[in-house]
């Protein structure tokens, strides 16, 4: 399995918690990423490339996202952010591009956790985005989750999540 740093699971969990707030629990599944692009002059740019299915009967449209991964004293580690709507097709299964930003407000601080994957226990998310599933548009919020927690609603083991820290 391949090893992934502390923005490909931002990433993931973005893309995961978006796509999972208007539909039934089990009609979105992530398979894994891909690939991942970085573009790191300008405005630094991560486009994730997710192997995700939808067994729904609707289109999947998620944007005006954006989700932060924060220490339980509430300082911020990470947010990521979508730069533009992306769209998963009904009843498929198929390589979804996700484009967005992905920015660590303390790079040592996303370092110490890489170094310590046990801390991931007391991290929470908090975050909103406007997700629509066929005729029905709806604005989900996440406020202080704890992190297992929302792993556990997307359907990762945090367990496996701690496996895969380098």
């Amino acid at each position: 399995m391949r090893k992934l740093n502390l923005q490909h699971i931002l990433c993931a969990l973005f893309l995961l918690a978006a796509a999972s707030g208007c539909m039934r629990p089990d009609a979105i599944a992530f398979h894994g990423v891909s690939d991942v692009d970085f573009v790191l002059s300008g405005s630094p740019a991560v486009t994730l490339v997710a192997d995700v299915e939808n067994s729904s009967a609707h289109n999947l449209t998620v944007r005006d996202a954006m989700f932060s991964l924060c220490r339980p004293n509430g300082d911020r580690i990470g947010r990521v952010m979508l730069t533009e709507a992306v769209t998963l097709p009904r009843k498929s299964r198929t390589d979804l591009t996700v484009p967005m930003r992905v920015t660590l407000d303390n790079m040592l601080s996303g370092l110490a956790l890489l170094a310590n994957p046990g801390e991931i226990d007391g991290l929470y998310v908090s975050g909103e985005a406007t997700v629509k599933a066929g005729c029905l548009k709806r604005r989900i919020s996440i406020d202080r989750m704890p992190l297992s927690a929302f792993l556990k609603r997307v359907g990762v083991d945090p367990d496996t999540l701690k496996e895969m820290l380098p």
